[in-house]
């Protein structure tokens, strides 16, 4: 594809293995998304500046918010409950209550940003979790919230940012995924 080649994708979004990048298709570092906001780069006059980073309670999306707030970028830091995020807060990061798994809680945390601060311009897809044993060991119902966290979640944020995107005219995706997708370990699946 296009995006595979690095090539621009004419404003469609592109949903890979590890990145969705409503740009091209790149895969970012958030080192490599820092230097493009303060650089500028691929930026319309006014674009959203606004971070939305998901799964901010610990981890590789609490650093993200950090170190982009830090920066000086504005970030919203989500997690299941706004008591998880009391250093992003202190850091600078608006925090939201947000179940990635949840329709309500995801268009509730949308619609609040917009209001507070307008559309996204960049999304951090970050939560997530995995979870062990053998196939038959795992009751069925923890295989669907697993998947309703880690992939229908993801999907639908992009959903929900993608149309304050493409009325800009600006707006990038970045998906953090695991060395679990593509490697296998014992009692992994």
């Amino acid at each position: 594809s296009a995006a595979a080649r690095g090539e621009p994708t004419s404003g469609r979004a592109v949903v890979g293995i590890c990145d969705m990048d409503f740009v091209g298709g790149h895969l970012l570092t958030a080192g490599q998304l820092l230097d493009d906001w303060q650089s500028g780069k691929e930026q319309p006059m006014t674009p959203s500046k606004l971070v939305l980073v998901t799964g901010a309670a610990s981890g590789i999306g609490k650093a993200t918010a950090l170190r982009l707030a830090r920066a000086g970028m504005p970030v919203y830091a989500s997690a299941r409950t706004e008591a998880q995020l009391g250093e992003l807060a202190a850091a600078g990061c608006r925090t939201v209550a947000r179940d990635v798994a949840d329709e309500a809680s995801r268009v509730a945390a949308v619609e609040r940003i917009a209001a507070e601060a307008g559309p996204v311009g960049i999304l951090v897809n970050n939560a997530g979790y995995s979870q062990s044993g053998a196939v038959e060991d795992v009751p069925l119902a923890r295989w669907q919230k697993q998947f309703d966290t880690n992939v229908f979640g993801l999907v639908r944020k992009c959903q929900l940012v993608l149309p304050g995107m493409r009325a800009q005219s600006w707006g990038r995706i970045v998906s953090v995924g695991s060395m679990g997708g593509p490697l296998t370990f014992p009692g992994g699946g």
